[in-house]
Parts: structure tokens; sequence; C-alpha cells
């Protein structure tokens, strides 16, 4: 099994360098109400946090090509790609 998790994986600072976000972003979110560990994804268009993919001692090579699909087709191919895949 893979497990996903989002937001800033127990790292704020290193998700806010990674999202380019300046500490009165950050502020601005915090007075907007964003609290670690919500149900906010996104705030003012941007984004909150990441998407970390883990593997487990008892993940298959399978799944991580069931992972890698997954991303390729809903994230690489283009919509007319998607339907003729």
């Amino acid at each position: 099994p893979i497990q996903l998790r989002t937001g800033c994986c127990c790292n704020p600072g290193g998700c806010q360098a990674l999202l380019g976000l300046s500490e009165a972003d950050v502020l601005d979110a915090v007075r907007a109400g964003k609290q670690c560990g919500d149900e906010r994804d996104v705030l003012g268009g941007r984004p909150t946090g990441v998407v970390r993919a883990s593997l487990g001692k008892d993940s298959s090579w399978e799944d991580v090509d069931a992972l890698l699909s997954f991303l390729h087709e809903t994230f690489v191919l283009v919509p007319a790609e998607r339907t003729s895949s």
C-alpha cells in the first residue's frame, strides 16, 4: 500500500519555502482562519500545502506502477490523450 498525506508534512518552514510563501502570506492565511490540519487547502488561489506519497514495507512494485499511472494520467496527459488511452 501507498499512503497519501497532504499539508505541510510537519515541516511548515520547508513548506513555506517550497511554495514560495512570504511571511506576509503566512500571516494573511492565519488571519483568514487557516490552522494546521484543517481542510482549507487553497487560500487566495494559492495552495497551503503539498501532497506526499509514502511507501511502506508492504508496498509492492504494482503499487508504485499504479501511483505513477495515476499521476501520469491525471497530471501529465492533456484531456484529448486521456480519452484515447
